[in-house]
């Protein structure tokens, strides 16, 4: 009989004469690349949102539209350097 030496993904002990097949590196690549998320738009949206969200809180205060999104953008910052950050 062989050696019984640690393997597996449980732990569990094997013996010499097993044989376990190199992982699947190409299925993990295609499955990221399918599942993949488009994270600049993701920003872009979350930004937006914000300010947005700012813009109606201002418009209800009684701003105009144009300066209550002016304001909003103002108060939110600088857009590119959260973009970059993010």
């Amino acid at each position: 009989m062989g050696e019984v030496q640690r393997g597996g993904r449980s732990g569990r002990p094997r013996d010499d004469g097993a044989r376990m097949s190199p992982p699947r590196r190409d299925r993990g690549i295609r499955a990221f690349r399918f599942w993949r998320r488009d994270i600049g738009a993701e920003v872009d949206d979350e930004i937006a949102f914000h300010v947005e969200a700012r813009s109606e809180e201002l418009i209800a205060g009684g701003i105009s539209d144009a300066e209550a999104r002016s304001r909003a953008l103002a108060e939110f910052g600088d857009v590119d350097r959260a973009r970059r950050t993010l």
